[in-house]
């Protein structure tokens, strides 16, 4: 059976309309017509109180169930589209001193709910989208000014810790104090954090006296220096003639329950020696 061929859209684009009965593209009737300001005027006043009619309402779950099913699987509006430069420039002009947002402010309520959002979708959380932004930025030289910004806050950084705990010690990830202090509750052992092992010039981020192991907490940027690493580990075991118990952030947040398991197999194994 053939296919009926649609009719061409009359404005002239040379396109098909998408049924048989209709003479143009939707939106395409009114192209290259010249609207009366008292047309336009109308239009926009029309706009104004569509609007205001719907201020303050909500749609119902079921309507917003409804219109997201009715989207699944459309691509996007733009999706495929290429803008020439002219048009990259419109919009760029057309962007810059936008003060749409100006004056208003969020409540604490919305500023809590945002930061609990960013924290619970923050995509360097995912192990595979780290590693492709970390590989991207491989080779890619910083400018003078971010070096200086890294320098700086890298100092802040360093006063801070040295407020809290009185000691000088390296660069502490987020993450390692809480891993660390929920480890030594579990296990029941002291963990001394960031003792600095004399000749070495090495900060173990802890260090277990009793049982005479060391846990390093190693976060994704470790994956790009296992070589290095690895010769640290082995010079930590020579001297201290330790257990190296090592953890990847990725292990802890996938699924620390299984970390703590081989932990506590480790800890077995050596008070039955």
């Amino acid at each position: 059976m053939n296919s009926i061929k649609m009719p061409l859209c009359l404005c002239g684009c040379g396109r098909n309309v998408t049924k048989i009965t209709n003479k143009y593209i939707q939106g395409h009737a009114i192209r290259d017509k010249v609207r009366s300001v008292e047309h336009r005027r109308k239009v926009a006043e029309s706009a104004r109180m569509l609007g205001l009619s719907w201020k303050g309402k909500k749609h119902s779950p079921e309507t917003i169930e409804k219109m997201r099913q009715s989207s699944l699987g459309q691509p996007g509006p733009n999706k495929g589209k290429t803008f020439s430069e002219e048009s990259k420039e419109k919009m760029r002009k057309s962007a810059i001193g936008n003060q749409r947002a100006k004056g208003y402010k969020c409540s604490e309520k919305r500023k809590k709910e945002m930061s609990e959002f960013c924290k619970k979708n923050n995509p360097m959380k995912d192990p595979v989208i780290a590693k492709k932004i970390s590989e991207l930025k491989k080779g890619v030289p910083r400018s003078k000014e971010t070096r200086r910004k890294i320098r700086i806050a890298q100092i802040e950084h360093i006063q801070n810790q040295y407020k809290e705990y009185g000691v000088l010690h390296p660069t502490i990830g987020k993450l390692e104090g809480p891993v660390l202090d929920e480890l030594e509750s579990i296990i029941g052992e002291k963990i001394i954090r960031n003792q600095l092992i004399e000749g070495l010039g090495y900060f173990p981020d802890g260090y277990v006296p009793s049982l005479n192991i060391v846990i390093e907490f190693y976060e994704p940027f470790h994956n790009d220096q296992v070589e290095k690493d690895l010769e640290r580990k082995l010079d930590i075991i020579n001297e201290l003639d330790c257990l190296f118990f090592e953890i990847k952030q990725e292990d802890w947040e996938i699924n620390k329950q299984n970390v703590i398991s081989d932990l506590k197999k480790v800890i077995s194994e050596l008070k039955d020696d």
